[in-house]
């Protein structure tokens, strides 16, 4: 038998029965009807599922977002950032807890110097501290100091300008404000010295307010007894200060403000030899750095790669050509 054989014979078959007759149009309405019915049933049905399924979804993932967000919340964002009382600006010697330049400071903490360090901190307030050996400073605020031992020179200038108000230093016997000065306090257990280059500074305890101006150095003791002398602003005492003072950045700055800065910190006047290397002073740019040195080193670095040099007599400080 062929492979067309089969098929032949079901084809004579299919002929030989005729054809069928045809569905009553009624009928066949009915039949579609029924059968669009149930397929929009089938439809809506399969439709609210997934809808179902998809709010189930929508559902928990807004949860899950929401742990999510609240997580991230918690574990990944930063704290808002706290201001810092006072910056480290220079390290002299070993200090006590050991800094390094730029830590922060924050309120309230205690900054504490050895037998041999020093340190110079920057307020936020715009104030400079220098802190002497064996020196234990409580750190209040950007503006508010106590001294629990030794000395403090504080400076109301600062690298951008004039500090901001005033300052108030505590210590167990009275509390000092200053007027717009540089001044040191120094206290042990029986007195306390203040000692005012620049300004005045205002001297509050059991009393009436006392003011000691510039020139001028108070002993307070713990007895009530006040004892006043003159002091200079150029001498040996303040050689602790110059040890300790932060380096300006000399970088595209003038001669002339070197030198003004200079003599400030050293308490002296600058002249010139020569009225013509004055005069051209303002016009010398500075560039490269001096941290790291001491005032009298950083003098004579800048001075001779300026084709200067300088020597001091008595209060002045004199500039001249090499």
């Amino acid at each position: 038998m062929s492979e067309r054989e089969p098929e032949d014979r079901v084809e004579a078959l299919l002929r030989a029965t005729g054809r069928r007759p045809e569905v009553p149009h009624e009928r066949a309405q009915r039949v579609r009807a029924a059968a669009e019915a149930a397929w929009s049933q089938d439809v809506r049905r399969r439709t609210w599922r997934r809808r179902l399924a998809f709010a189930a979804t929508a559902a928990a993932a807004a949860a899950l977002a929401a742990v999510f967000a609240l997580t991230d919340r918690r574990g990944l964002d930063p704290a808002p950032a706290l201001v810092p009382a006072a910056v480290v600006e220079r390290v002299v010697g070993p200090g006590r807890p050991a800094l390094r330049e730029g830590d922060p400071i924050a309120e309230n903490a205690v900054v504490a110097t050895g037998d041999a360090g020093r340190l110079a901190l920057r307020l936020r307030s715009g104030f400079g501290v220098r802190l002497d050996i064996q020196t234990r400073l409580r750190v209040l605020s950007g503006d508010a100091l106590s001294i629990e031992a030794g000395a403090v020179y504080l400076d109301s200038a600062g690298p951008g300008g004039p500090a901001i108000g005033s300052i108030e230093v505590r210590t167990p016997l009275y509390t000092l404000r200053n007027l717009g000065t540089r001044f040191e306090a120094r206290l042990s257990e029986s007195n306390l010295v203040v000692r005012v280059r620049d300004g005045a500074v205002s001297v509050e305890g059991a009393g009436p307010p006392l003011r000691i101006d510039a020139g001028r150095q108070l002993d307070l003791r713990a007895d009530g007894a006040r004892v006043e002398r003159p002091l200079e602003a150029f001498d040996g005492t303040w050689e602790w200060v110059a040890g300790v003072t932060p380096m300006m950045d000399i970088e595209g700055r003038r001669l002339s403000e070197f030198l003004a800065w200079i003599a400030r910190e050293r308490g002296l006047e600058v002249r010139f030899a020569d009225p013509g290397q004055a005069a051209s002073a303002p016009a010398i740019v500075l560039n490269g750095s001096i941290a790291g040195l001491t005032l009298d080193q950083a003098l004579d670095s800048v001075l001779a790669t300026s084709g200067l040099r300088g020597r001091t007599e008595g209060r002045v400080l004199v500039v001249e050509g090499r």
